[in-house]
């Protein structure tokens, strides 16, 4: 796989040594690209793959460039900043106007990182990469329903991926958001809606998901995890205590009710909250959030989770990683735990019986929300739906 991906990027920058193109890509580009790769091979084993354009196939996706959108660089604009090739990295991007400024690398990686692997499945409709910081799996996802709602694709391919890098990762250490106190106890680090949580572990992967019309899936008969039923996309314009790092309650409020509202249902009738929580000061605020965009009490208030408890946060590719968390516990039945919350944040205690700290048989689990608030004040969020044969 990796040779094959090199010796494309070669044949895509062809003007520079194979050296610097090697030392740039490896560093750059393929740490975003493999898990993506990964998560993309296992499409093969669920919907026929040709040789042929499909029009009816597209791809929406993030790979490895969480940073891209946030601070106007990304992982492969290491390529200008390898060490000992600076005038091959310079070679490699001769031509786009961004070139010397260092922006360059963010280019070529949002234009062919999504069509290299929409060549792979052939995909023929749209192909397309999204950059919205933590929030992008989850719009890769919004943007594929919306596509096949108005008749633009019949099936699309969705979702993210982001490396490991300590170009990235080192970013957030400066920032001092990631966790510290626990090195010694790393199984006890990523602590979600917990009073001694003390900022996220990163962590990296892909995920993919097949959207699909309903005819279409029925016809190929298909196994259906689960219906994406509505969602919504917007900003807090950082304004009203929202900033590039931090959201805006009310543009979060906003944005659930809408996709509640986009998914026909009463906010009373979800069952379950798949949470951004990154085990930051933000997750007794976004609880509060959700209390009051769904109008539900304490006592009222569904089952809330955190899959970052588990595997850490993801970054770009959280959203997309975290909705295959949120489809199967539809499809299965089940609420896994947040782990390490057992000491919950006082400021959210009265919600503490809605914490979960063991897996959860809840075969009834039939409406569940999954959300993602990124840097920049961008929000997302889907309702996705327990399949139910017609």
């Amino acid at each position: 796989m990796l040779g094959f991906l090199l010796n494309g990027f070669t044949q895509l920058f062809t003007t520079m040594a194979a050296p610097a193109l090697l030392a740039g890509v490896v560093l750059g580009i393929i740490i975003g690209v493999l898990p993506g790769l990964t998560a993309t091979m296992g499409i093969a084993l669920l919907i026929p793959l040709t040789y042929y354009v499909s029009p009816s196939i597209g791809l929406s996706l993030l790979i490895g460039i969480f940073a891209g959108g946030i601070y106007g660089g990304s992982v492969s604009a290491i390529l200008l900043k390898t060490p000992g090739t600076p005038a091959a990295g310079a070679t490699i991007l001769d031509g786009y106007p961004m070139a010397q400024s260092g922006q360059a690398g963010k280019a070529i990686a949002i234009a062919t990182i999504a069509s290299a692997i929409g060549g792979l499945i052939g995909a023929g409709n749209q192909v397309t990469s999204n950059s919205s910081a933590c929030s992008t799996g989850n719009e890769a996802i919004i943007d594929a329903l919306w596509r096949i709602r108005t008749g633009l694709a019949k099936r699309m391919i969705a979702g993210g991926s982001e490396g490991a890098t300590p170009y990235i990762w080192g970013g957030f250490d400066a920032m001092r958001v990631i966790c510290r106190k626990y090195n010694d106890n790393p199984t006890a680090g990523s602590r979600p809606l917990s009073a001694t949580a003390c900022g996220f572990v990163p962590g990296s992967g892909g995920a993919m998901l097949v959207l699909e019309d309903l005819e279409t899936a029925l016809a190929r008969k298909a196994r259906i995890y689960a219906e994406v039923i509505g969602g919504a996309v917007n900003s807090g314009g950082q304004r009203m205590g929202g900033s590039m790092t931090a959201p805006n309650p009310e543009g979060v409020k906003r944005c659930i009710r809408m996709a509640v509202a986009d998914a026909g249902i009463d906010p009373h009738q979800v069952d379950a909250i798949n949470g951004h929580l990154t085990a930051t000061y933000a997750d007794p605020i976004e609880v509060r959030n959700w209390a009051e965009a769904l109008e539900r009490t304490p006592d009222t208030f569904p089952y809330i989770n955190s899959t970052k408890s588990l595997i850490g946060h993801c970054l770009g590719a959280a959203g997309a990683i975290e909705s295959v968390a949120a489809v199967l516990q539809i499809y299965r039945g089940f609420i896994h735990p947040s782990i390490n919350s057992e000491d919950v944040h006082p400021d959210i205690a009265p919600f503490a019986a809605k914490i979960p700290q063991k897996c959860l048989e809840f075969p009834e689990l039939k409406y569940l929300a999954k959300a993602g608030f990124g840097f920049g004040d961008v929000n997302s969020c889907i309702i996705f739906k327990k399949w139910e044969e017609k």
